[in-house]
C-alpha cells in the first residue's frame, strides 16, 4: 500500500490514562538534588539564599548570600487526570523536601 502524499499524519499515537499513571507510579520513591544550574537563569526563582529570603525571612542575613541545593524524594502520585480537548495531564504529587 503507497501512503497517500496529501494525508496529514502517517504516524498515530494512542496514550491511555492507565499507561500514563503507571509511568508515574513507578517514579514514585525517586529521589533526587534541584541546584541553581538546574533552573533557567530568568526565572523568578533562584536557588540561592537572597531569592530565599522572600520565603524564609532571615536566610541571607544569617548565612550571606550562597547557593542552595534542595533534595526532593518523590512520596505519592494520585489523581491522575487527562484532558483531550486541550491535551493536558495534571496530577497530584507528595513530595518530602
Amino acid at each position: 500500500m503507497v501512503p497517500d502524499p496529501a494525508a496529514k499524519s502517517l504516524l498515530k499515537f494512542a496514550v491511555s490514562a492507565y499507561s500514563i499513571e503507571s509511568i508515574l507510579k513507578v517514579n514514585q520513591g525517586h529521589s533526587g538534588w534541584t541546584t541553581q544550574r538546574d533552573l533557567p537563569s530568568d526565572s523568578e526563582i533562584q536557588l540561592d539564599t537572597r531569592s530565599m529570603d522572600y520565603y524564609f525571612p532571615g536566610i541571607e542575613a544569617k548565612y550571606g548570600f550562597n547557593f542552595t541545593s534542595v533534595r526532593y524524594e518523590i512520596i505519592e502520585i494520585a489523581n491522575l487526570t487527562m484532558v483531550e480537548d486541550d491535551q493536558s495531564v495534571s496530577f497530584d504529587g507528595n513530595v518530602r523536601l
